[in-house]
């Protein structure tokens, strides 16, 4: 099947949208279908790394602003997994037969989060803005030569020439709208301080301590009456992996974005609590003794004879088991070499 440049850009936009968001892992009840009746309120803990440079992607493509940023600021638009666009700020949206023109009704009874109402006038110095400053803007932006507000509710871009990608690039994390009262006397190249940080979205950004965590709070008077359901998220930064792995296995944290090394993952999978099979994988051309089914041969190397079952002690195999050369994680035995595959080489010591 050949492949057009309308399938590559749709591709492309679909794996971009896919990346600002946490990775989420296959069996996760957060994939299951929603309840018909959500549950309301509570506190959702987000470890998050590195530590974030911008909040908002104004003048940025860093993965942290269009995380971050599409809680705060929304866009024009959202898509479906099939890239369709959907209503969002806007409710109306239409081209020209010629591509020449793209015309946006917006969503009445919408405010900022200090208040002023949301009007054509910031979505036009919004994309204006993108156009100047963002690096990726300044190509998908290329093409317009006027943004126009027939009134307040009302904005028609007006392209030099078609760009028949526009219509896929009005998601929050690449074209987040913010407020020009707010903006307009803030250099193209800076960012917003905390209390220059407001949109129309779920959450408001109420806190901000570098290397520790940003606190949100749910939006009382976001439009989508009865969302988010959240009443607020913290979200952690943890920069260090093994305190990452610390913190999910100590029930600190909920969620986060490969949160874990992947090779750290997979060796250390047959020593958490939460391995949904109650028998490590077995190595092909190896027949299992009936010992490795109740306690990982690891286990045994290091002397905590299964103690790993426990969230308390499971940490206990993380950092004598698994194989790092930094932290002073200890490498594995040939025992656990031998068991779970993992090609280094090395001798636990028991204490």
């Amino acid at each position: 099947m050949s492949l057009t440049r309308r399938h590559a850009t749709r591709l492309l936009l679909s794996a971009a949208a896919g990346a600002a968001l946490p990775a989420i892992p296959s069996g996760s009840p957060l994939l299951a279908a929603p309840a018909e009746t959500p549950v309301r309120g509570g506190t959702l803990n987000w470890v998050f790394f590195p530590e974030p440079q911008a909040i908002i992607a104004i003048n940025t493509t860093s993965g942290t602003g269009q995380t971050i940023g599409s809680k705060i600021n929304e866009g024009l638009l959202r898509y479906a997994t099939d890239m369709t666009p959907l209503p969002n700020l806007a409710t109306e949206w239409a081209i020209s037969p010629d591509g020449l023109r793209y015309r946006f009704v917006l969503r009445r009874g919408v405010t900022w989060h200090d208040g002023q109402p949301f009007t054509a006038a910031d979505v036009a110095f919004s994309l204006l803005r993108l156009r100047e400053a963002h690096p990726r803007g300044r190509i998908t932006f290329a093409n317009v030569a006027e943004v126009r507000t027939p009134d307040s509710h009302s904005v028609e871009i007006v392209l030099s020439r078609p760009a028949p990608f526009l219509i896929s690039a009005f998601v929050g994390a690449e074209s987040p709208i913010f407020p020009r009262h707010v903006y307009e006397a803030i250099r193209p190249e800076a960012s917003a301080s905390l209390a220059q940080t407001i949109g129309t979205g779920p959450f408001l950004l109420k806190e901000w301590v570098p290397g520790s965590h940003l606190l949100f709070e749910r939006n009382p008077n976001y439009w989508d009456e009865g969302k988010p359901c959240l009443d607020r998220i913290v979200m952690r930064i943890i920069t260090d992996p093994g305190a990452r792995a610390a913190a999910f296995e100590a029930g600190e944290v909920d969620l986060g974005g490969n949160p874990v090394p992947l090779a750290d993952l997979a060796a250390c999978a047959p020593c958490r609590s939460s391995w949904s099979t109650p028998r490590p994988t077995p190595i092909p051309g190896r027949r299992p003794s009936s010992s490795s089914t109740s306690t990982p041969a690891c286990c045994k190397t290091c002397g905590c004879a299964g103690r790993w079952r426990t969230p308390s002690t499971s940490r206990h195999c993380w950092r004598r088991c698994i194989s790092g050369t930094a932290r002073s994680r200890r490498p594995p035995s040939a025992s656990c070499i031998r068991r779970f595959t993992i090609r280094v080489s090395g001798r636990c010591r028991s204490t």
